[in-house]
């Protein structure tokens, strides 16, 4: 799936969210499309990655468990490819073995997900889009 806000007139930054709970995945490509980002959606890490092998992104956000491999397994995946765009790590059982993992990885954010988590990903969206580290 890829969604491209309409108001958006020049090239926008291009998001890759991997979530595997299809309510979850139209929502925050509805929400992050609204803020002006062009958004390609999969449903699984591997077809994550397949995306990551056509397409050009600024950015992925991934679910932490995921059907096949989790979202660590796919930033690993990712940083053996060299590939160095800044991720964003979800997940409801957030702990300090979790974030642990997410910083030996490279991740550049973890979100914890709950009813607010859109609310909360906008700050750390516009961070890593607009003011890289």
């Amino acid at each position: 799936m890829r969604l491209k806000s309409k108001n958006e007139t020049g090239p926008s930054k291009r998001i890759l969210l991997i979530e595997d709970d299809a309510l979850v995945r139209k929502s925050m490509t509805l929400f992050m499309a609204s803020m002006g980002y062009e958004v390609l959606a999969a449903d699984s890490g591997e077809r994550g990655l397949q995306v990551l092998d056509r397409e050009r992104v600024d950015l992925m956000v991934a679910d932490y468990q995921l059907p096949g491999m989790t979202g660590i397994e796919v930033v690993r995946t990712l940083r053996q490819r060299g590939i160095q765009i800044p991720v964003v790590l979800m997940s409801a059982d957030l702990n300090e073995e979790t974030e642990a993992l997410a910083q030996s990885e490279q991740v550049s954010a973890v979100v914890k997900k709950s009813t607010d988590q859109l609310q909360q990903l906008k700050p750390t969206l516009l961070t890593l889009l607009h003011h890289p580290s």
